[in-house]
């Protein structure tokens, strides 16, 4: 006697399956816009903190 019959075996992969189409598929549609969030935020953030970078040269020469 069969715990999991066929039938049943090949639904729950098939169901595996789709759920993971789906996540394939979703995840780069929402990726730019988790980006645009989260620098929209930081961005908030350091207007409130009255950190701006006047001078875009000397921002790259501290970063090296």
């Amino acid at each position: 006697m069969d715990l999991i019959s066929f039938a049943c075996l090949k639904y729950l992969l098939n169901s595996f399956l789709l759920g993971v189409t789906i996540l394939v598929a979703a995840i780069p549609e929402g990726l730019p816009l988790a980006v645009t969030v989260a620098l929209a935020y930081s961005i908030d953030k350091m207007k409130d903190e009255n950190n701006f970078v006047k001078n875009l040269a000397g921002l790259f020469s501290r970063l090296n």
